[in-house]
């Protein structure tokens, strides 16, 4: 799983996941959700699906496989289906929290579809309680607030949330406990680095603005 998830070596992780499948019938349930992670990372969303529910039908409550699928749900606009699947890992003690981070960026991603206030506003709650108690994605859960100021038009909340981002160590996800088998492409830097530009030229526009 970590040639696969840190490497990206996803034909040579799914060779040896499948070897795994063979010989070791206690780690099949790993074994199919880093098969289907592979698949993922490649695009291959049916077979991932595919995959992620072997593994379910081994392990119903195997988190990595559930947000995994929740993913995949998310990618083909099935966001109903993704947010039931996020949700439902929310609802036990979790070490990882990226998954409050998946489910934050589904609600936006609703909204994009929508226009719905609703779920702007479903982010921003859950994001909220998420900064008072984590560290873990806590810079991350930061900006996602300051980018849905900016869809709402909310400047000063904006540029509180904004700093608030800066002011966190941005290590602090990096140092914390994290499942291997969680495809974390989407709450990836690279795949905010849009959201990123959205808002630098936003505020470069605000502040060319005041200097006229």
């Amino acid at each position: 799983s970590l040639i696969i998830q840190l490497d990206r070596q996803t034909v040579v992780g799914k060779r040896l996941l499948n070897e795994v499948l063979n010989f070791d019938g206690d780690n099949q349930k790993y074994a199919y959700t880093g098969i289907g992670l592979a698949n993922l990372l490649d695009g291959e969303l049916r077979f991932a699906e595919k995959n992620f529910d072997k593994a379910l039908e081994l392990d119903p409550k195997l988190t990595a496989a559930i947000l995994n699928k929740g993913v995949v749900q998310s990618m083909t606009n099935n966001y109903s289906e993704a947010n039931r699947l996020f949700k439902s890992t929310l609802e036990r003690d979790l070490e990882d929290n990226v998954a409050y981070i998946l489910l934050a960026r589904n609600y936006i991603d609703i909204w994009e579809k929508t226009n719905k206030p609703r779920y702007l506003d479903d982010a921003e709650q859950l994001l909220l309680s998420f900064v008072e108690k984590n560290f873990d994605y806590k810079q991350e859960a930061y900006f996602l607030l300051a980018h849905i100021q900016f869809l709402k038009n909310n400047k000063s909340r904006l540029i509180d949330f904004l700093e608030s981002a800066l002011d966190t160590d941005p290590s602090l996800t990096e140092l914390h406990k994290h499942d291997i088998l969680v495809y974390r492409e989407m709450v990836s830097w690279k795949s905010l680095l849009p959201w990123c530009e959205q808002l630098y030229q936003k505020q470069a526009e605000h502040y060319d603005f005041l200097a006229k």
